[in-house]
C-alpha cells in the first residue's frame, strides 16, 4: 500500500469488499513512499485488517526509536519526517504486527 489511503480505499471498492464480512490481509509495507503513510495507517487499523511487519513497518519503527531516544532532539531524515505525526497507539499496532500470519 506504501501509504496510498485512497488508492488502497479505492482498489477495496473496485473489488466490492464488504468490510463488515472480510478480513482484509496485508502483506506488509502498510507504510512509506505514498503521500499519506500515518492515514494509511490509521485506516488500515480502523478496518480491522490483519498486517504483517514488512521491511517499512520495520524502518519506521527504527526510526521512531532513534527519534525518541535521542528526546526528540534530531529530527528525522525527510522521508520518515510523517513519523512525528504517529500516536503512541499507531506506534504500540506497529510494534505488535507480527512477522509470520
Amino acid at each position: 500500500i506504501h501509504g496510498c489511503v485512497d488508492e488502497f480505499k479505492l482498489l477495496l471498492k473496485k473489488a466490492d469488499v464488504d468490510l463488515r464480512t472480510t478480513v482484509v490481509v496485508l502483506t506488509g509495507d502498510v507504510v512509506n513512499k505514498g503521500p499519506d503513510s500515518v492515514a494509511t495507517l490509521r485506516y488500515a487499523r480502523q478496518i480491522g485488517a490483519l498486517a504483517v511487519r514488512g521491511n517499512h513497518e520495520e524502518a519506521v519503527l527504527r526510526g521512531v526509536r532513534s527519534y525518541y531516544s535521542s528526546n526528540k532532539g534530531l529530527p528525522p531524515i525527510d522521508r520518515y519526517r510523517w513519523i512525528t505525526g504517529l500516536s503512541d497507539d499507531d506506534v504500540r499496532w506497529l510494534a505488535r504486527l507480527p512477522f509470520t500470519i
